[in-house]
């Protein structure tokens, strides 16, 4: 018939043959993507993830798995760059294609669901974040067991959620449970890890416990240093925090200092609007403000801390 396009019987074998030559090609370049990522360098990141999802969808169609797993990669990336309204979108993309094409209760579908929680989390929306993180949880547990990694990954960032609607005592046996298991199969410096030590930091800080809480800063910020390297914008994270607390230690030079290279890494890394050089800056100029009008006696000070949680 005129104008209507027919298959013949290699179709489904050059279908095959497309997605045997083109998902290896997409894995690399989210692959790559997520590692820019990681390294913070998140322009080139995106380009990398926009590439793959184009010919992801292009050859493989926009419903596949493939495309929702670079979906949800670029989600936690929209989060990072501070771009909450792209990070729902694409998170919610993803959930919908995968649960299709997966079934609710697959793994990956767990990863979206915690991911969806830290989201949340980032806006300070707590209360949207719980259900979010405990359902990723329970799904997380039923597939891999409950002293996997990755349930670590998610009792820290329920543990960060719970903190977040002052709920400490329930938050902080989480976090102690997440660093168990971190360090038993992950080891002592891994980025997980110093993600739950900063965490149980600002909690110790929170509930007044300041010499642990500096403690624990000092640990996450020698992993972060070693295995992020010194201008990641997660070593900006703990510096910031350190920086709040040495100032309600009484210590400012000290504070201004590591304000400083914090407000140094943001600007640099992830611009001078993102949420957390905008905090990272207001916790400085408050600093300056009332070292000036009382002659830097600040020991009172109380600046935003950052917390953080890892995405899978």
């Amino acid at each position: 018939m005129a104008g209507v396009a027919t298959e013949g019987p290699g179709a489904g074998k050059g279908a095959r043959l497309r997605a045997v030559c083109v998902v290896p090609l997409v894995r690399l370049l989210g692959g790559v993507a997520d590692l820019a990522r990681r390294r913070g360098r998140y322009e080139t990141s995106a380009g990398l993830f926009h590439a793959g999802r184009a010919i992801a969808e292009r050859w493989l169609g926009p419903a596949h798995p493939e495309v929702a797993v670079l979906l949800n990669n670029m989600g936690v990336l929209f989060k990072y760059r501070g771009h909450f309204a792209e990070g729902w979108e694409a998170y919610r993309q993803a959930l919908t294609i995968t649960e299709a094409t997966l079934g609710p209760r697959h793994p990956r579908v767990a990863v979206i669901y915690h991911n969806l929680a830290g989201l949340a989390h980032e806006e300070g929306r707590h209360a949207v974040a719980e259900p979010y993180a405990r359902r990723g949880l329970e799904l997380r547990e039923q597939a891999v067991g409950p002293d996997h990694p990755d349930v670590a990954a998610d009792l820290a960032a329920l543990a960060a959620i719970l903190d977040g609607q002052g709920r400490h005592d329930e938050a902080e046996r989480l976090y102690r449970r997440a660093l168990e298991v971190f360090e038993k199969r992950l080891g002592c410096e891994h980025e997980d890890l110093a993600v739950t030590l900063n965490n149980l930091a600002a909690l110790c800080q929170t509930t007044g416990r300041l010499t642990e809480a500096e403690q624990l800063y000092e640990r996450a910020l020698a992993i972060k240093q070693k295995v992020l390297g010194a201008r990641h914008p997660e070593v900006g994270v703990t510096l910031n925090n350190l920086a709040v607390l040495q100032r309600q230690r009484g210590r400012s030079a000290a504070a201004r200092l590591l304000y400083r290279r914090a407000l140094s890494i943001f600007e640099a890394r992830l611009g001078a609007h993102h949420p957390r050089t905008a905090t990272c800056r207001a916790n400085h100029r408050k600093l300056l403000r009332e070292a000036a009008a009382s002659g830097d006696d600040l020991s009172s000070h109380s600046g935003g801390q950052l917390d953080e949680r890892s995405s899978t």
